[in-house]
């Protein structure tokens, strides 16, 4: 597991479900876990329907919704508001 240097949560993002905050400024780059999921090719995952936890990782698409435990799934979704 990695260590932590800030706090993360996971709450209310209003219409879009849920999301991932901390209170604290997260410099560029900084690894702050791993993402788990399933890597998809471009035209499996732009046939999904529910991307909402779908991430584009260099050019690899992983769908992090049946990750378990897995709290970055909530760091960047696809929330149209």
């Amino acid at each position: 597991m990695l260590s932590q240097p800030f706090k993360l949560d996971v709450r209310s993002a209003g219409d879009c479900g849920k999301g991932l905050f901390t209170q604290q400024e997260i410099e560029e780059g900084f690894i702050i876990g791993i993402l788990h999921g399933t890597l998809l090719s471009k035209e499996a995952a732009e046939q999904r329907a529910d991307d909402k936890y779908m991430f584009d990782v260099n050019g690899r698409h992983v769908d992090a919704k049946f990750a378990k435990n897995c709290i970055l799934k909530f760091a960047n979704h696809r929330c149209q508001v």
